[in-house]
């Protein structure tokens, strides 16, 4: 008996199983991707977060460590070519940073990249809101340019 396929959004919103979302769809659930320019819609904010990490995905920055070339390689080549969708990758996410404004890295890096979201010890729920909803609004308008770059109007 062949196992049936479901799409993914199926599955999340099954209730046998459970799915824990990244923190980009935590701030699209609490409504607070809807901040930055009226043009664009949480939705295309969330489809770009998601390139964008697959970008750094699979330009493997994160295992890039330095080689030691003193020590002979097994079949005795010398060369480190990567792939061609491994360098089109990195290029993609390295143009796709340029992009984006300093002030707005933190927040990119930390909630889409890393997938961790801001921690407040207000003790005023008050503040804390101020706090969240900054961060979002600058999450926003980075993403407003990674949005403008995937489309081809970025400037670099």
């Amino acid at each position: 008996m062949e196992r049936e396929t479901r799409d993914i959004d199926e599955i999340r919103k099954s209730k046998d199983i459970r799915y824990n979302k990244s923190t980009i769809e935590r701030y699209v659930g609490y409504g607070l991707l809807d901040l930055g320019n009226k043009l664009y819609s949480a939705d295309d904010r969330l489809k770009v977060a998601q390139r964008f990490y697959e970008d750094y995905y699979f330009s493997r920055l994160e295992t890039v460590s330095s080689t030691d070339l003193s020590k002979v390689k097994v079949d005795r080549s010398t060369r480190y070519d990567l792939s061609p969708k491994i360098v089109e990758a990195r290029v993609r996410f390295n143009n796709a940073i340029r992009c984006i404004p300093q002030e707005f890295w933190n927040v990119i890096c930390q909630i889409v990249l890393q997938d961790k979201d801001f921690s407040f010890k207000d003790k005023n729920k008050y503040h804390r809101a101020v706090k969240r909803h900054t961060i979002a609004t600058m999450l926003c308008f980075g993403l407003d340019r990674l949005i403008e770059f995937y489309r081809g109007k970025g400037k670099f």
